[in-house]
């Protein structure tokens, strides 16, 4: 006898994952950008770590992957810059510069997939960009800024990614906003200066500023300025040491 066996094999289904970035900071494109999922079968619990290639609406996986052939959800957030999670947590040291960006969380299923519309991963940023602009009052017309110091940035943070937010770690630190590079300084026009550039900074923290001010081209007569509050005026009644 003769039996014959017929055997259906349903093709695997490969996720595709659609991606955007919600606001303007220092990374405002993806650009074939790595990024990293961190996936779970249950909500705001993530156990495997996916990583992937993000264009301007897109993430390709790699290596690539599929939907569960039994039909159950995957729970995924997409963060950038790309590292592994351990528990929950990415650990990140911290400069000024890093832009951090975490996605909500969707849902997905062989069933209902992820769509470009209904649950694109769409990076919010963590981290607050401060550029700055100095405003002296009765400055000398011949005053210019020559260093720029902020304190209080993080020297490292966590992101939680069961609660969708930036935890600082460590003491706070101080790093430079402008150093002279030889040229004098910064000239101030009306008593304002713009300074070049921004820092990345943890959000609802504190901050002050340490400001050197030259008056002549004589550096032991700078003007030496410590733990200024951010958004401080700052007075000058007299040229003095």
């Amino acid at each position: 006898d003769t039996l014959d066996l017929a055997l259906e094999v349903s093709p695997a289904v490969p996720i595709r994952l659609y991606t955007g970035i919600q606001t303007r900071a220092a990374v405002d494109a993806f650009d074939s950008t790595p990024v990293s999922i961190a996936v779970g079968t249950s909500a705001g619990d993530y156990t495997e770590h996916w990583t992937g290639i993000a264009t301007d609406s897109e993430i390709e996986l790699d290596p690539e992957r599929y939907y569960p052939t039994d039909g159950s959800e995957l729970f995924i957030r997409s963060y950038h810059p790309a590292a592994p999670h351990v528990d929950g947590e990415v650990h990140y040291d911290l400069t000024g510069q890093e832009d951090l960006m975490l996605t909500e969380e969707q849902r997905g299923s062989l069933a209902s997939r992820f769509d470009a519309t209904l649950t694109p991963l769409v990076h919010k940023h963590l981290l607050t960009q401060l550029s700055f602009k100095l405003l002296i009052a009765n400055a000398p017309d011949n005053c210019r800024v020559r260093g720029v110091s902020l304190n209080g940035l993080a020297a490292s943070a966590k992101i939680s990614l069961s609660e969708g937010k930036v935890i600082p770690v460590g003491d706070p630190m101080s790093v430079g906003i402008y150093v002279d590079p030889g040229t004098g300084g910064i000239p101030l026009v009306s008593g304002i200066a713009d300074m070049p550039g921004f820092i990345l900074v943890q959000p609802e923290a504190t901050f002050t500023i340490d400001l050197i001010l030259a008056v002549d081209d004589n550096a032991s007569n700078d003007l030496v300025f410590t733990n200024i509050p951010v958004l401080s005026l700052i007075h000058i009644s007299e040229p003095t040491r």
